[in-house]
């Protein structure tokens, strides 16, 4: 089954018109696919004000839950989504991220294809737009397919939320990111400061010119 619904928010991080490579979480490696192809992806973090998100998103999300777990649903099950008031696994408030504050985060993927996105212009018509036209920071609405994984074995349950189409409907100061969601990117990895690093910066030791000037220039890299 496949449950369908719209959601309107704002994104907060990635492009839903840039594809992405598909990184394994611990290599940090791009996967390869079935055909051979180094997989890519469109995805982004879509913030929705929490009163909206209850009313409109979050039930149609539960009840495609219940179709694979009508009794209960396991407790580790992926929905995709994250409290914008909550904690990081650092410890640190996703609310002092921009956007985040008073929304759940619902992380929007698809693998398939780029998901057509739209504008409406001053007649009343939906006209096509290109990814150059939608930046992150805007606010979208957009038309979810929402499906039970089908997880089996050691793969965690959980829930496909992809995107069929975006409309594009508001401008929002630009979030500068890196196309992906650190906390996903990065789970389970802790970074440690390697020997002879420093937490802060340091002053540079280099010789300061002389008064005449005549320290020799530095010469460029060779190249290879």
């Amino acid at each position: 089954m496949t449950t369908e619904f719209f959601a309107q928010g704002r994104i907060v991080w990635g492009h839903p018109g840039k594809a992405q490579p598909v990184k394994d979480i611990r290599t940090k490696e791009q996967k390869i696919g079935r055909d051979g192809q180094p997989r890519e992806q469109w995805v982004f973090g879509l913030a929705i004000p929490k009163d909206q998100f209850n009313a409109t998103v979050w039930p149609e999300m539960y009840k495609e839950a219940q179709t694979a777990f009508p009794n209960q649903i396991p407790d580790k099950f992926a929905w995709k989504i994250k409290d914008g008031d909550g904690l990081d696994p650092q410890g640190k408030s996703y609310s002092d991220r921009e956007g985040y504050a008073g929304c759940q985060v619902l992380t929007v993927s698809t693998e398939a294809f780029a998901p057509n996105m739209f504008k409406m212009d001053e007649h009343g018509s939906y006209r096509p737009i290109s990814a150059e036209e939608i930046k992150c920071g805007d606010y979208v609405a957009v038309k979810i397919q929402c499906k039970y994984n089908g997880a089996t074995g050691m793969d965690t349950p959980g829930l496909y939320i992809n995107p069929d189409g975006i409309i594009h409907i508001g401008y929002g100061p630009e979030i500068v990111s890196s196309g992906a969601d650190p906390e996903e990117m990065f789970a389970g990895f802790t970074p440690t400061l390697p020997a002879g690093a420093s937490a802060t910066p340091i002053m540079s030791t280099a010789p300061l010119p002389n008064q005449m000037g005549n320290v020799p220039p530095q010469q460029p890299p060779a190249q290879g």
